[in-house]
């Protein structure tokens, strides 16, 4: 099962060079509030709809020698992208909470 982070544990590792936070979620949310520093891959066919095949080809681009921490709104899809980038060789995490629980 996919690790989850908690807010302030990220937030001591935000500087870290061997992390990539990903933010998940579509442009528009990502516009309103993400988390820091993160990056914007929309991993959804529309704003509720997302499948397998979908998050590894959008997430295949990430680097392997860093640990990707999945981002979204509660937590939910990030676990679920982030099991799947477990599956293809990938150090993850998923931010507990989401950007709901960043604050």
């Amino acid at each position: 099962m996919a690790e989850e982070i908690q807010p302030e544990e990220l937030r001591k590792m935000m500087h870290d060079k061997d992390i990539v936070i990903v933010d998940i979620r579509n442009p528009a949310l990502v516009k309103q509030k993400t988390v820091p520093g993160s990056i914007n891959i929309d991993v959804y066919e529309d704003i509720y709809v997302s499948s397998p095949e979908l998050i590894k080809r959008k997430l295949a681009v990430l680097p392997k020698d860093k640990k990707i921490i999945t981002v979204c709104n509660v937590g939910r899809t990030s676990v679920f992208a982030s099991q799947i980038l477990e599956d293809m060789g990938y150090k993850t995490a998923s931010l507990a909470g989401g950007v709901e629980g960043w604050d």
